[in-house]
């Protein structure tokens, strides 16, 4: 069976960002929840790697993802910007990793159009591949790594619709989206192997 790691991006002391009765590692937490949920009658097996409330170091997390035998993992955050009318939600895989990119090419496709645009076009996204390639690199060299930002906490309409739960089964369903196409992918590859 398929592995796939599901991982909160924050928890325990560690929060991550907050704005109002929204605070990431517990909506985040929420999300991953939802999307095992969703995958319970999929072809892969999930592993949550994060307990709720659990402070879990990027080595941690890395070393949970190994012991899961994943060679899918999917890292969600709630990302906060210092300009609050920069809206959207991000994916970051790794350079030359075309599955990474198929994964989060679908995602994005299939985010809801309230997160879908990162608006107005930021020249500073650039920047966050910094912070994504320090959270991806402690994943394993042999897994198929995303980190999804699903959107800004710092902008009141990302705020806003995360914070409902029609705002979370979306998002949950556009990352299931990717998650789907990466069992298809590796169904089929499994199938040319061994013919």
């Amino acid at each position: 069976m398929l592995q796939v790691a599901l991982i909160a991006g924050h928890g325990g002391s560690d929060t991550g960002t907050t704005n109002g009765d929204i605070t990431e590692s517990v909506w985040a937490h929420g999300c991953v929840l939802r999307i095992r949920d969703m995958l319970k009658s999929s072809p892969c097996d999930i592993a949550v790697v994060r307990r709720i409330g659990e402070t879990l170091s990027l080595a941690g997390r890395g070393q949970r993802i190994k012991e899961s035998g994943a060679g899918l993992a999917v890292c969600i955050h709630v990302d906060e910007a210092e300009d609050e009318s920069w809206q959207g939600a991000l994916a970051f895989h790794w350079p030359n990793n075309w599955r990474g990119r198929e994964v989060c090419k679908r995602i994005a496709m299939c985010m809801p159009d309230e997160l879908r645009h990162i608006r107005p076009v930021q020249p500073a996204t650039k920047d966050y591949w910094p912070r994504a390639r320090n959270v991806l690199s402690f994943h394993p060299a042999n897994c198929t790594s995303v980190l999804v930002e699903v959107g800004r906490a710092s902008n009141e309409g990302d705020s806003k619709f995360l914070r409902s739960m029609f705002g979370v089964d979306q998002v949950a369903a556009a990352v299931v989206s990717g998650i789907l196409l990466w069992c298809e992918q590796e169904t089929e590859n499994v199938r040319r192997n061994e013919g």
